[in-house]
């Protein structure tokens, strides 16, 4: 089974783990572009019954963008943060807030100098 990180600009949709190295999320073949399109079409859904303006980055297995979405009001910059968010999320197995929620709650500031960390709620493996 294909597993794809997902970054939703602002949103979240999976509760934090505490612990992100090594889950038993397995890697897994690169994801096909239509793949990519229909996780962003329930991706999409679920911003708009939330009422949100966001963009969609995803990445797959290598951390590589496959397919991004930006909607019309989001900002240019929830890009980067997107493509940050996905690769971030793929690469700890784990939604981006576990890091942040580290950094905050465990006092394990030494994250923010990982490369590829991105301490922001909205990365979802």
């Amino acid at each position: 089974m294909t597993r794809v990180a997902l970054a939703l600009s602002m949103l979240s949709t999976v509760a934090p783990a505490m612990v992100f190295a090594q889950s038993a999320l397995p890697y897994g073949a690169p994801i096909t572009i239509d793949c990519a399109k229909q996780a962003a079409a329930t991706a999409t859904a679920e911003m708009r019954r939330r009422n949100m303006e966001m963009t969609i980055a995803i990445v797959d297995s290598g951390s590589n963008l496959v397919y991004v979405e930006r909607s019309s009001q989001a900002g240019i910059g929830t890009i980067d943060a997107a493509i940050g968010k996905a690769k971030a999320a793929n690469g700890i197995k784990a939604p981006t807030k576990v890091i942040g929620d580290l950094i905050i709650n465990n006092n394990q500031s030494n994250l923010l100098g990982v490369p590829g960390a991105f301490p922001v709620e909205g990365g979802c493996p």
